[in-house]
C-alpha cells in the first residue's frame, strides 16, 4: 500500500505512527484522493450555484441571439457607450442589439461559436477574481461597473483582447447608425434605401 507521509498537517484521515518520535501522519492514496475530489466537488458546486441565473426574454425578433446573450450584449453596451446627452441611443439599446445580431447573422456556423463564448467570458469571468462570485448579470448596477471597469484597466492579454472584440462589434452595431453619424458630425457613407 503506499503512503503518503506529512509532518505535522492533519489532512482528512490519519493514522499517527508508531514507531517515531516525531508524530508522523500516514495519509494513504485513497483517502487523500477521495477527500481533495470531495473539496473541489464542493467548491465547484458551490461556485457553480453563484454563477447560475435566469435571463428575461427579450420582445426582439433576433435569430442569431439568445435571451441569455442579449442581456449580456445589453449590459456591455452600456458600460461600453451608456446614454448620454450627446449621441442618440445607447450600446445597449434595442438598435444596438438588432444590429448586433444582423452581424452574427452571416457568420459561419463553427465561428459563430466561438462567438457565443464571448459574452460568457464576461458574464462567468467574476468567477476568476473571487470564488463564489455571482454572474455579471446578478450584480448591482455599481459592482456591474467596477467589475467591467477592471477589463478595461487590465493589462492581461487574454482580457485586452476580448474587450478589443467586444468594442469592435459595438463600434460597427453602434456608430454605423446614421442619427449617431450625424451627431458626430460624419457624412453616412451610404443612405439607406429607404
Amino acid at each position: 500500500m503506499d503512503v503518503v507521509i506529512l509532518l505535522g498537517l492533519y489532512i482528512f484521515s490519519a493514522v499517527i505512527a508508531k514507531d517515531s518520535d516525531i508524530a508522523n501522519l500516514q495519509l494513504n492514496r485513497r483517502a487523500f484522493l477521495m477527500g481533495t475530489g470531495a473539496t473541489l466537488l464542493l467548491t465547484t458546486l458551490y461556485t457553480g450555484y453563484r454563477q447560475l441565473g435566469t435571463y428575461p426574454a427579450h420582445n426582439l425578433s433576433t435569430a442569431n441571439l439568445s435571451n441569455k446573450e442579449i442581456h449580456i450584449y445589453r449590459i456591455l453596451g452600456n458600460w461600453l457607450l451608456p446614454p448620454s446627452q450627446e449621441l442618440p441611443g445607447s450600446g445597449g439599446d434595442d438598435e444596438a442589439i438588432l444590429a448586433l445580431d444582423q452581424m452574427f447573422k452571416n457568420v459561419p456556423e463553427g465561428k459563430r461559436f466561438l462567438l457565443s463564448a464571448l459574452p460568457l467570458a464576461f458574464e462567468h469571468g467574476t468567477v476568476l477574481s473571487a470564488l463564489g462570485a455571482t454572474s455579471l448579470s446578478q450584480m448591482p448596477a455599481e459592482e456591474q461597473t467596477a467589475y467591467l471597469n477592471t477589463w478595461g484597466d487590465s493589462t492581461n492579454l487574454i482580457e485586452t483582447q476580448l474587450l478589443a472584440a467586444v468594442k469592435t462589434f459595438f463600434g460597427f452595431a453602434y456608430f454605423e447608425r446614421e442619427e449617431v453619424l450625424e451627431a458626430i458630425q460624419i457624412p453616412p457613407f451610404c443612405k439607406s434605401a429607404s
